[in-house]
């Protein structure tokens, strides 16, 4: 069993995190990626051979700087290898990335919509949930017009269920996070180079 997790290392000469792995007993550190750029949200495949994580590599904001402030990439990287390799640009805001159990797919959430009309995309707009097949690349918008969020796989990778918020249901005149939230669940079978998805809408609701 192992652990990964991101830590800015005292004495390097980065000032960036760097991912790194160790034994689940606290044992055998070792940096699977470098400082030099600031990476975050490092998460292990199920067979514990690679890694997936967040960077910052471009300047995405046109401000002459690399930082927190800009869009970060997905990136997963072997840990054997410590290859390093861009599976989503940076093009949007992305976060949260997550592995399906099986290997073969990986899920995450982003910004890329001007929802509220004004004129740009940030995290005022509507988050969107996705999924790329790492064999083909193909990459997907799975969640519905809607505000949605946490996204799970199931155990077998073959659905996903996430909330969102569908209706004004506190009748505030506008659907937000303080209205109940849906819980959906898709169905994923992968057929060829095709995604099929099949959207059931369960009655359940949170508060």
């Amino acid at each position: 069993k192992k652990i990964v997790f991101q830590s800015w290392q005292k004495g390097k000469a980065q000032e960036n995190n760097a991912i790194l792995i160790m034994d689940i007993d606290g044992k055998n550190q070792t940096e699977i990626v470098d400082g030099t750029y600031n990476n975050a949200s490092p998460v292990l495949s199920a067979d514990s051979q690679t890694i997936m994580f967040l960077s910052w590599r471009e300047d995405t904001n046109g401000d002459e700087k690399i930082n927190s402030k800009d869009n970060s990439g997905i990136y997963i990287s072997n840990i054997q290898t410590k290859h390093v390799m861009e599976v989503v640009s940076s093009k949007y805001k992305n976060f949260e990335p997550s592995f399906s159990p099986n290997g073969k797919y990986i899920m995450f959430q982003s910004f890329r919509t001007d929802t509220n009309n004004d004129g740009k995309i940030d995290n005022r707009d509507i988050r969107e949930i996705y999924i790329v097949n790492l064999l083909t690349k193909e990459e997907m918008k799975i969640s519905p017009e809607h505000q949605s969020y946490r996204p799970y796989f199931s155990p077998d990778s073959k659905k996903i269920a996430f909330h969102a918020v569908k209706r004004d249901t506190n009748n505030g005149g506008k659907i937000d996070f303080n209205d109940n939230k849906s819980i959906f669940i898709l169905k994923i079978p992968y057929l060829g180079e095709v995604f099929k998805c099949t959207i059931n809408i369960l009655k359940n609701k949170l508060s």
